[in-house]
């Protein structure tokens, strides 16, 4: 049984948002006290549509595990994000080893899973 819950959202500007939280309460507990808040681990996919002054303010608005602008890098940031949680849930790496694979994520740490996937 998974330890966490997705869902997808569209803003207003037809953005798409990946969205996940702790259904175990320690667990939760545990990523806030030594990572930081789920909300600001969220992936969205961008429109394309925005004027760059308002993409800009965006990203100052919100703090986001991966923005991404296509939909086979939103594909890739999802996966990316699933296997760390699910190595976390399983017990395989603790809090502060999730807290590397999810800061300052980078399209090459994304394209470094797929091609582990592609090899298996």
């Amino acid at each position: 049984m998974k330890k966490y819950k997705t869902w997808t959202e569209e803003s207003a500007s037809r953005s798409i948002y990946f969205n996940w939280d702790f259904i175990d309460k320690a667990l939760k507990d545990e990523f806030e006290t030594e990572v930081g808040y789920v909300s600001q681990y969220l992936i969205r996919l961008s429109d394309h549509e925005r004027p760059p002054v308002i993409d800009g303010y965006a990203t100052y608005e919100h703090k986001f595990f991966y923005d991404a602008r296509d939909e086979e890098t939103y594909i890739l940031a999802v996966k990316y994000l699933t296997a760390a949680l699910d190595k976390y849930c399983d017990g395989k790496i603790n809090a502060e080893e999730l807290g590397e694979l999810l800061f300052n994520v980078n399209y090459n740490d994304l394209m470094e899973l797929q091609l582990k996937e592609e090899v298996k």
